[in-house]
């Protein structure tokens, strides 16, 4: 019998030659921080108020964008629930250029929110602004900005603020597989003893439209399971997240887009079609 793979071909091909390769390129890609750059905010009553303003708008924006546009559903939400009023890391893989945004949003709703984002998107007009004062963290090239990175996550960890972060880092729109990428970020929960959950998007055959619908993964939570030092812990809580989320991605029945592997032999090109 033919799979919902099988019966609907990619509307496009992307052709890849590293894991790490763009396909969605933002104006401000060059975009560097100043050096007066400020990396936390505080966690005053007036902060903490504006931030829930804005977050509502966005939440409202994005259960819309999500609903009528990605038509997305979301399973698992309730683990999150455990860790109401502490920190926590949600890893996901990235296949949406604003949908992660919303999803973002929507799937850490109420909690206080930050991520780690590229520092081009800090540049974006307005949304990066936002970003910027709502102490989303923007990934550091420098010594002095490892530095005060660290300490501002030091501060929104002791406020209690949930982190979502894309290991994949870079976006590949509708991309069913999930890449590969290093345990560098799993350092974050295990300095600091957190919960660490994954959420994975997948895609699946929509009756009506030409789209896809989604449905998001929520697994969790995951801590070491082993007693080490950091590299030994961070290892073993990669292995737990990254097998989660390549478990949770066979679950897509339908590609979109397709990716092929510029550097694949033909016996290769074919088996990645047959796995994906």
């Amino acid at each position: 019998m033919k799979t919902a793979q099988s019966r609907h071909s990619p509307r496009r091909t992307f052709t890849y030659t590293s894991p790490t390769q763009d396909f969605v390129a933002s104006p401000h890609q060059h975009f560097q921080l100043p050096d007066n750059y400020v990396w936390y905010h505080g966690n005053s009553l007036l902060h903490r108020c504006a931030f829930y303003i804005v977050y509502f708008i966005f939440f409202i924006i994005g259960w819309v964008y999500l609903a009528v546009v990605l038509h997305v559903r979301i399973v698992g939400k309730s683990r999150l629930k455990a860790c109401r009023g502490r920190s926590y890391f949600v890893y996901a893989n990235h296949t949406q250029p604003f949908g992660d945004i919303a999803l973002t949003v929507v799937l850490n709703w109420p909690h206080r929110i930050s991520a780690v984002v590229a520092t081009a998107n800090i540049g974006i007009p307005v949304i990066g602004s936002i970003l910027h004062h709502f102490d989303f963290l923007a990934v550091p090239h420098t010594n002095p900005q490892r530095a005060a990175y660290k300490k501002a996550m030091t501060h929104l960890v002791h406020d209690g603020v949930a982190f979502q972060i894309y290991p994949e880092a870079h976006v590949w729109p509708y991309d069913t597989t999930i890449r590969p990428y290093t345990n560098t970020s799993m350092r974050y929960p295990v300095r600091f003893h957190a919960p660490s959950f994954c959420a994975t998007l997948t895609y699946q055959h929509r009756k009506h439209g030409k789209k896809p619908k989604a449905t998001l993964y929520v697994d969790g939570p995951f801590y070491p399971r082993v007693t080490g030092s950091e590299e030994t812990e961070k290892q073993d809580l990669y292995e737990q997240i990254r097998s989660t989320m390549v478990s949770e991605s066979k679950k897509s029945t339908y590609a979109y887009y397709h990716y092929k592997n510029g550097r694949d032999t033909p016996q290769q090109m074919h088996s990645r079609q047959k796995h994906a």
